[in-house]
């Protein structure tokens, strides 16, 4: 896995832990693929614009590491999920890539007060909103 956008010098301890779980979510399906993290937020205008996927790349916002670890593993499990489908051509959908990502990972993924995914079970939603993207 190629990691991209970490700034030069040490990696902070939130990066660091991006970095261990894209790796460790990654070897599980065995997938080739890239980690931007995108230094720029007027290119995730929205609060829960965080991460997406072309299906070879994830582009993380860096705020990620405003968010909780609870998130940041729910946000790379999901988009890894996404990855696991489009790199054998299935049509999915936003909740197919959450149930993919527990099957995955064993972690059921959740939506908090501000609709971002997490593995917190606390304050949460079970399912992801009927209002969000589908």
């Amino acid at each position: 896995m190629k990691i991209y956008g970490i700034r030069d010098g040490l990696l902070t301890p939130s990066e660091t832990e991006l970095v261990y779980f894209a790796r460790k979510f990654l070897s599980k399906i065995g997938e080739n693929c890239a980690l931007q993290i995108v230094y720029d937020r007027t290119l995730f205008p929205e609060y829960r614009d965080i991460a997406y996927t072309d299906g070879e790349t994830i582009f993380m916002s860096d705020k990620i590491f405003d968010l909780s670890r609870e998130n940041m593993i729910a946000l790379l499990a999901h988009e890894i999920a996404h990855i696991y489908f489009m790199q054998r051509g299935i049509e999915h959908s936003e909740d197919e890539a959450d149930e993919m990502a527990e099957l995955l990972f064993g972690s059921k993924i959740y939506y908090d007060e501000f609709d971002i995914q997490t593995i917190d079970p606390r304050n949460t939603k079970p399912f992801r909103p009927d209002y969000l993207p589908q």
